[in-house]
């Protein structure tokens, strides 16, 4: 995918956080965080999808709408600082977990199988997550993303070794 197409992408998937993103005026507790997290966790992982991001371009997606994210979970939904900052860490974790599951499959999977494949875990991880893992201790997702990611590296050692 061109660059260009790859910002268009960018814009438009920020521009769908942005129209998810409850509306500034709200007073807090107003939302639950439930519907914030699975909008916020659609819309990135559809971009993963779309623009097959890099890890680097997605870090700085991901720095970008973090304080964003920050603010609506500490101001709109009414969470304490440390519980915003655990649920952003856990939607990290959540789109590191697609990255990779995408990735693997990229390697593994070739023709038109992989791309229905990397569409139903772009969209069965946020829901899994969301509805499963975020009631869960972060240290759980924490394992779990780190192990799609050590399956991720020993898998490309063996292509690498033969």
């Amino acid at each position: 995918m061109s660059r260009t197409n790859r910002i268009i992408t960018i814009i438009l998937a920020l521009l769908l956080l942005i129209a998810v993103a409850p509306d500034r005026w709200s007073s807090p507790q107003d939302y639950s965080c439930t519907p914030v997290v699975l909008g916020f966790l659609l819309a990135l992982s559809l971009l993963v999808y779309l623009t097959h991001l890099t890890a680097c371009e997605l870090l700085a997606v991901m720095i970008i709408t973090t304080p964003a994210v920050y603010l609506i979970f500490h101001g709109l939904c009414g969470h304490t600082v440390v519980d915003a900052y655990l649920l952003v860490a856990r939607l990290a974790l959540a789109l590191a977990l697609c990255f990779l599951i995408s990735s693997i499959i990229d390697n593994h999977i070739s023709g038109p199988a992989a791309s229905i494949l990397r569409l139903l875990a772009t969209l069965a991880v946020p829901l899994l997550w969301v509805f499963v893992f975020m009631r869960q201790n972060v240290l759980f997702s924490l394992s779990l993303t780190i192990l799609a990611g050590l399956y991720w590296l020993y898998r490309g050692s063996l292509k690498t070794r033969g």
